[in-house]
């Protein structure tokens, strides 16, 4: 285990779901690139996490919501070992948006449309799966051991250990479900 107690970097994944299937896009570059995943990012400073999960989510894919409709489901302590024996502790907070409660802004504010326009994209190829049908092999390695419970209604904790480059899984996830989020 690390005996860091404290994440270096806190982030959030959001999934976008309507009905019984799952938004999912790949991811261009960083931790997970070239894995399907929904949209996030490491939070700034000053966020909160909620504020965080709708800024990627506009920023990844062009979509607004309110911070209302950001349900989180699990939290994932990633554990990223490096071959020079240090260890990267990323939390990540996962949460499900529901698409019917997103929309699109008609008429971007010009500086959003600069910023939209200067930075590169981060997700691409973004499709719709059924709960049942998501492409696990796509995925990050840890990501069947949770994704498919939380798109069911489990709220979870997860523990994963990644071998350097996040490659290889150092040991099974350890997946704890809990009745809530709420402090």
């Amino acid at each position: 285990m690390n005996k860091n107690t404290q994440p270096d970097k806190i982030a959030s994944v959001c999934l976008l779901v309507k009905e019984v299937q799952v938004e999912l896009a790949v991811k261009v570059a960083k931790i997970g690139a070239g894995c399907r995943n929904g949209y996030g990012g490491i939070q700034e400073k000053g966020e909160t996490i909620g504020r965080t999960t709708v800024r990627e989510l506009f920023e990844e894919r062009g979509l607004c919501v309110r911070q209302k409709y950001v349900t989180q489901v699990a939290v994932l302590d990633c554990y990223n070992h490096n071959d020079d024996g240090t260890i990267l502790f990323v939390r990540v907070h996962v949460s499900l948006i529901p698409y019917k409660k997103t929309s699109r802004l008609l008429q971007p504010i010009s500086w959003l449309r600069r910023i939209m326009l200067r930075k590169p994209k981060e997700m691409v190829d973004p499709q719709w799966y059924f709960f049942n049908d998501i492409p696990e092999e796509s995925f990050m390695l840890a990501d069947p051991f949770w994704m498919k419970r939380v798109l069911k209604g489990e709220k979870l904790l997860v523990s994963a250990h990644y071998g350097p480059g996040q490659k290889t899984l150092l040991s099974d996830p350890v997946v704890t479900p809990v009745a809530s989020f709420e402090s």
